[in-house]
């Protein structure tokens, strides 16, 4: 238990066992020499009475460790006499727990708060002899070296972080909490004594640009922040990799995978032979680290160079007949067995080849790649703009064959490999971070300049279709009445312009002002709702359409079948 937060005017944290029995003799627990609990049975244990349980409450004593019940400690009272008795306690006899806070005031109806995390962790008994081999309850120091409280410090830490994450203003008073200088990098260690309630982040989100074309969108974003921002629980840079997700919607439970690229990295496990198991306690390594730790290894004892998928398990039955290294070997810091797992996808891309692709005229899509792949990390590029960017950090991703009259919603996810030691596994941000609606059309630009034909989708628009109950219509579900959440699209129509909807006769059935941001994703579309200039539902019928702008008049036929 790990008190994370009391009343500033909370003198004490106690922590207080004992066992209970009838028998005051066995009725003990630990008490200082100077204790001023009163024990009114002739025990030292329980705490019997108002008086007694409030003076143990409010003492500030904190109690040895249980094992501990049979050694004389300088400060306290003795153990209890009865040697069998002492033995019985150390090694795990039933006991009573009391953890205090105080005392403080309270005025009438008001409260305190007082917060405490509860933790546990694994590997804590690295070894299942380790008590039948070394426990002695005269001397429990060989027994306590061979624990593993790290694990559990770890995880008390990362409760105390969830709770006041460190490097975190939540107040907005410009105090981020305690932090070192280590190596140049300022490091918090302690929050800025504000509950925040955040677990570990996934990596930021990047910001997304785009371009477009008729049926085709262009994502750029670049991850110079994504990638070096260090997780403010684990102090690393923690980045793993992209998914590149698309909706129709725009609703969190529609986000489909398009892509991932990921760091080609693996996970390396430990073999724990007394717990008979494997262990990863690491962050995931890159292939040159790997080669520098073992590769002279491999060569001496195998004569092939390290890569870690050659040693690779199917079973833990197998595990040991795969690697061993020597401990007389000098190189070697130890005599473990490992095998290692590739950590996620390992899904990269041949930025060079694809850098080749697209100088030749390829379109290269659906895949996330590096326009500039020679790039090293630390160059500065300049944009047309005259802005800095870094083109290590660039990234590009083109999908095609999409419907022009139809927007999507298109997101860039980040996640990292997790926090291993303490068990928690890959955080990926939400897939709708960072979404932007897009339109996969033809941007204004290029309608100024080539002025492509004007369309109109779908045509003929068929009621029998059900492009309401589709999501086509109506995706968000914001129009209650189907019948005035019906759409047609006219698309490749200039930023500023205006579109008629006629009858045969020639009667006006709707004007549509079209007045736009040439910048913006949907510039070059109009949607038409299928109600007239009199504000009700349209007939089948057919009808002429004409758009007129800067560049003329454009006119076509639209069919509706109701």
């Amino acid at each position: 238990m790990r008190v994370l937060a009391r009343p500033k005017t909370a003198e004490n944290t106690s922590f207080n066992w004992w066992v209970a029995s009838n028998d005051p003799a066995l009725d003990w627990g630990p008490n200082r020499r100077y204790s001023n609990v009163e024990f009114v049975r002739g025990n030292l244990g329980t705490p019997h009475g108002d008086r007694a349980k409030y003076q143990m409450m409010s003492g500030g004593e904190i109690d040895y460790d249980q094992v501990e019940s049979a050694v004389d400690h300088t400060g306290w009272l003795p153990p209890v006499s009865d040697r069998a008795f002492a033995r019985n306690l150390a090694d795990g006899v039933f006991a009573r727990k009391l953890l205090s806070i105080g005392p403080f005031d309270l005025r009438p109806d008001s409260s305190a708060t007082v917060t405490l995390a509860i933790v546990a962790a694994t590997d804590f008994h690295l070894d299942p002899d380790n008590f039948r081999r070394y426990f002695d309850p005269q001397d429990p120091s060989v027994f306590y070296e061979h624990l593993n409280f790290g694990n559990l410090a770890l995880i008390a830490q990362t409760a105390g972080w969830v709770y006041d994450t460190p490097g975190i203003d939540t107040d907005g008073d410009g105090h981020r909490g305690k932090f070192r200088i280590i190596d140049g990098d300022t490091v918090f260690y302690e929050g800025d004594g504000v509950p925040d309630y955040r677990v570990s982040p996934a990596p930021p989100v990047p910001r997304l640009k785009y371009s477009t074309a008729e049926g085709k969108v262009v994502l750029r974003w670049n991850g110079e922040f994504t990638e070096t921002s260090k997780d403010p629980f684990t102090a690393l840079a923690d980045f793993e990799g992209y998914r590149v997700y698309m909706s129709r919607t725009g609703h969190l439970e529609d986000y489909r995978i398009l892509a991932q690229r990921d760091k080609t990295d693996w996970s390396r496990y430990l073999w724990l032979p007394g717990s008979k198991r494997w262990r990863l306690s690491d962050p995931p390594f890159i292939l040159d680290s790997l080669k520098t730790m073992f590769d002279s290894i491999c060569v001496a004892n195998y004569g092939f160079a390290f890569h870690p998928d050659s040693f690779k398990i199917a079973t833990v039955d197998k595990a040991l007949l795969q690697i061993v290294f020597d401990e007389r070997d000098p190189a070697v810091v130890d005599s473990n067995y490992y095998y290692f797992r590739p950590y996620d996808a390992n899904q990269e891309a041949d930025d060079r080849g694809l850098a080749r692709a697209v100088q030749s005229g390829v379109d290269v899509e659906r895949v996330i790649r590096k326009p500039y792949p020679d790039a090293p990390p630390d160059s500065v590029g300049y944009r047309e703009d005259g802005s800095e960017f870094y083109p290590y950090y660039e990234y590009e991703y083109a999908i095609d064959g999409l419907q022009v009259a139809e927007p999507i919603f298109i997101s860039v996810a980040t996640f990292d490999f997790g926090y291993p030691a303490i068990g928690i596994g890959s955080l990926e941000s939400l897939v709708n971070e960072n979404a932007i609606e897009v339109w996969p059309i033809n941007a204004a630009a290029i309608v100024d300049s080539i002025h492509p034909k004007p369309g109109v989708y779908p045509n003929p628009y068929r009621i029998s279709d059900y492009y309401n109950a589709a999501a086509w219509e109506n995706p968000r579900g914001l129009e209650p009445d189907p019948e005035r959440a019906r759409k047609v699209t006219f698309y490749n129509v200039p930023d500023t312009c205006t579109v008629s909807i006629w009858s045969l006769d020639g009667d006006l059935v709707r004007r549509l002002e079209h007045r736009a941001d040439p910048s913006s994703s949907e510039a070059t579309v109009v949607v038409w709702n299928l109600i007239t200039r009199n504000t009700q539902a349209v007939k089948t019928g057919i009808y002429i359409w004409s758009i007129e702008s800067r560049f003329g008049t454009d006119v076509g036929k639209l069919i509706i079948v109701k």
